[in-house]
């Protein structure tokens, strides 16, 4: 969390707002051992549905569906229940295709340069 913040806090404080980033890092710093080897878990099996689906133009296949569903249950994680929607969703997908850190993750996660592409297609689908 303190990487995270140094790294990244000036600027997702200044584009989310203190409160929201306030609120998700108290959410992730009260996390017990058990939530956080859950998050982990997830944060894996989502490269691994991703990798399996990258290049897909079949989004409507229940693996998608699967897919989708893991990455919200991997945000509600990290952010407040109530600044979750489906709008806030599809903006995080968008920056994963706009900012290279994100896109790279993606394709280094699933050796795959059009897996951010395909995630984005499958949360904007399905938020």
């Amino acid at each position: 969390m303190k990487n995270n913040e140094k790294q990244y806090g000036t600027e997702i404080r200044e584009k989310y707002g203190d409160a929201k980033i306030d609120c998700s890092n108290q959410k992730f710093n009260s996390l017990s051992e058990n939530e956080f080897s859950h998050f982990k878990e997830l944060s894996a099996e989502i490269l691994t549905e991703l990798k399996n689906l990258a290049n897909t133009t079949d989004i409507k296949q229940p693996a998608a569906k699967h897919l989708f569903d893991l990455h919200k249950e991997y945000l509600l994680t990290l952010w407040p229940k109530d600044q979750y929607s489906a709008e806030a969703h599809k903006n995080l997908a968008k920056m994963y295709i706009c900012d290279k850190r994100f896109s790279k993750y993606y394709e280094e996660g699933t050796g795959n340069p059009e897996a951010a592409k395909t995630l984005k297609a499958i949360i904007d689908y399905y938020a």
